[in-house]
């Protein structure tokens, strides 16, 4: 199942570069709010930074010239991205940008739980 979580900034998560193989990043220890990630999660995406416009071609030449490069949030998919971009898209989240970053985790099911049990909580 897949769940997403909305922390404020700063905020702590504990990931581990993927190994050879597998395609994301995955929770090594359970976060301290009860319907938070557990250890095994795997993180999927995250909210994150970067500086743009919105103009394209010459238009964007000239604006960037200007001064005009503005900070834009994206969503960042973390599947089969180099660790150190997903470590950059998650730092990108400063409290000078956002006050909240959001999260998209991925869970197992146990085999006891069934199709129709309720996700964590969604902030």
């Amino acid at each position: 199942m897949f769940f997403s979580k909305t922390y404020g900034i700063p905020f702590g998560l504990n990931i581990e570069k993927p190994p050879k193989n597998f395609p994301a990043p995955f929770v090594t220890k359970d976060s301290p709010a009860e319907d938070g990630e557990k250890k095994g999660d795997i993180l999927r995406a995250t909210t994150c930074w970067s500086q743009g416009f919105n103009a394209a071609g010459a238009t964007s030449d000239i604006m960037m010239f200007a001064g005009n490069v503005k900070w834009r949030r994206s969503v960042f998919d973390t599947t089969g991205a180099p660790w150190q971009q997903v470590v950059d898209a998650l730092l990108s989240n400063t409290a000078e940008r956002s006050q909240t970053v959001t999260l998209v985790f991925e869970r197992e099911l146990e085999d006891d739980e069934s199709s129709d049990s309720e996700p964590p909580a969604q902030n």
